[in-house]
């Protein structure tokens, strides 16, 4: 499996760690994103510090990138539109961010 490199926080309060990680393939309904630049926000702060009940560690936090359309997992429906990688420039905010990892 192909693999990509991510900042993370492996405990509450604790420092960042640059780690090599394994590719997700996206699943139905998902896309994969090569990100190329990644903004980090108070929330991820919080995350990082440990403030957010419930979060489980290691962490990568960031849900605010700008990439391009690296994958396209299954589509839910039935419906005949397909939908291709493309690589222009995008950007993106996961709403999932508490929840897990970012899924967009």
């Amino acid at each position: 499996m192909n693999k990509m490199k991510a900042a993370q926080v492996s405990k509450a309060g604790g420092g960042w760690e640059l780690v090599e990680r394994s590719i997700p393939e996206p699943g139905a309904g998902q896309v994969l994103i090569k990100v190329e630049a990644c903004g980090i926000c108070h929330s991820d702060m919080l995350v990082k510090e440990g403030h957010v009940p419930g979060i489980q560690y290691p962490r990568v936090p960031g849900h605010e990138v700008a990439g391009s359309v690296d994958a396209v997992g299954r589509q839910k429906s039935s419906s005949k539109q397909s939908f291709e990688p493309f690589h222009e420039r995008h950007s993106a905010f996961s709403l999932n961010h508490f929840g897990g990892e970012s899924i967009l």
